[in-house]
């Protein structure tokens, strides 16, 4: 396996890229594999948050071009590097990656499609294709992440950025040193298990569609009905001075 799966308690999900050697540059297989457990994630209600790593020195050092080669992997035909990012954005269920080293490419976008990025001090950043004469699809996730303006420096000239720029940029939400980051994992997921899962799952619907889109009041209308039940129980757990049924004891 190129990707290492950990269920942990209170529905934490880890998955950890598992190619160090090759600075977890994303293959076939590990795409297919990250298509697939982002799938089950957003399937399965015991999955309240999905946490992204990468082993070793760096996050992702982005495509593994010598594996699309068919170098030393011949995985039936998958998902492309595109539509594994577009499952990630769309998926229902709080994402949080952690960054070191590396972050490049398509590891960047993959980043980008996470809804909390958390940056270790060595973390760099960069999309390099321009450089290669590539104008690959992964470029509106990285757009969106850090903003038109920005976006134009440095997806037009592929050079790289460090945690403290992609702070300033918006694209990471804190940097901090890697010995910290199990006690931000389980502050997150603390924070996420208070967030109603079938209404957080309309929220990220209605972001996702008003990020593109005028806004549609028959939609969020829709959005509202869909949830009741948990408007209820969110009510009466204020009311009560009490956590909602929703939020998972340790």
């Amino acid at each position: 396996m190129s990707i290492r799966s950990a269920q942990r308690a209170r529905g934490c999900l880890e998955l950890t890229l598992a190619q160090a050697e090759r600075s977890n540059a994303l293959s076939p297989v590990m795409v297919r594999e990250l298509d697939q457990h982002i799938a089950a994630a957003g399937n399965g209600s015991e999955v309240r948050l999905v946490v992204l790593r990468g082993e070793g020195k760096h996050f992702c050092s982005g495509a593994d071009i010598g594996a699309s080669r068919g170098r030393d992997e011949h995985p039936a035909r998958g998902p492309s590097i595109a539509e594994m990012l577009l499952r990630w954005d769309a998926c229902f269920k709080p994402t949080v990656a952690f960054v070191q080293g590396a972050c490049l490419g398509a590891g960047l976008a993959l980043a980008s499609c996470c809804d909390v990025v958390i940056a270790s001090r060595n973390a760099f950043f960069a999309i390099p294709e321009v450089r290669r004469g590539m104008t690959p699809g992964i470029l509106p996730f990285f757009q969106r992440a850090i903003g038109a303006r920005a976006f134009r420096r440095y997806g037009l000239s592929g050079e790289r950025f460090d945690a403290a720029t992609a702070l300033r940029l918006g694209l990471v939400s804190e940097i901090l040193d890697a010995g910290e980051w199990d006690r931000a994992q389980a502050k997150l997921l603390d924070a996420f298990l208070y967030a109603a899962p079938r209404t957080l799952a309309a929220i990220k619907s209605i972001a996702a569609q008003a990020a593109v889109d005028r806004i549609d009041p028959d939609q969020l209308l829709r959005k509202q009905v869909q949830v009741e039940d948990e408007a209820s129980e969110g009510k009466a757990s204020f009311r009560e001075k009490r956590n909602p049924d929703w939020y998972l004891e340790e």
